[in-house]
């Protein structure tokens, strides 16, 4: 019997690919799950937009130099400490962003719609006080025109709009001439 050759068992497994939690257009720090000690890489397309490493519970949290736009496709991939790497979990950017709050031409009592520009393609709602009056949704080019019974002189019209993520703007207020 020969003398005993002592090997090493090379890691040569790929660690699975990140877990993502949601992601804003509205922040600049991605964070997830990988494999302990993994360093993470989050790319668009083939662009490297930040790195870092999952710290011993496996969480991490990498901070990227600007903000994404709603909808883009983001990619997550872990590598371990022997160079393995994951497949890529993609993930997309989410709408958090509010829309701006909407304009509004001039309404007297005996005006029956009330029109003006807001986001493209977001929902204009009018309310007066806590009462509903109607809504529309603004076109391609942002305008917008709610049909509405005539209001009572004086009263004040309450108008918001909401992005097809359920983002809502602030109020703009109109007084009924």
């Amino acid at each position: 019997t020969s003398a005993g050759k002592s090997i090493k068992v090379e890691d040569k497994t790929a660690p699975t690919a990140p877990t993502v939690n949601p992601f804003g257009d509205n922040q600049t720090t991605i964070t997830g799950k990988a494999e302990a000690g993994a360093k993470v890489t989050i790319k668009r397309g083939k662009t490297v937009l930040g790195t870092g490493t999952a710290n011993s519970k496996g969480t991490f949290s990498i901070r990227i130099k600007s903000k994404q736009k709603a909808g883009t496709t983001l990619t997550a991939y872990a590598t371990d400490k022997s160079r393995n790497t994951s497949a890529g979990k993609s993930f997309k950017v989410v709408d958090k962003t509010a829309p701006g709050i909407p304009t509004a031409g001039k309404v007297t009592y005996k005006s029956t719609t009330v029109f003006g520009k807001a986001e493209k393609y977001a929902t204009v709602y009018v309310y007066n006080g806590s009462h509903y009056v109607g809504k529309a949704t603004a076109n391609s080019k942002g305008t917008y025109s709610v049909h509405m019974k005539k209001q009572k002189r004086g009263s004040t019209l309450k108008i918001y709009a909401k992005d097809k993520a359920g983002n809502k703007s602030k109020y703009r207020y109109v007084k009924v001439k």
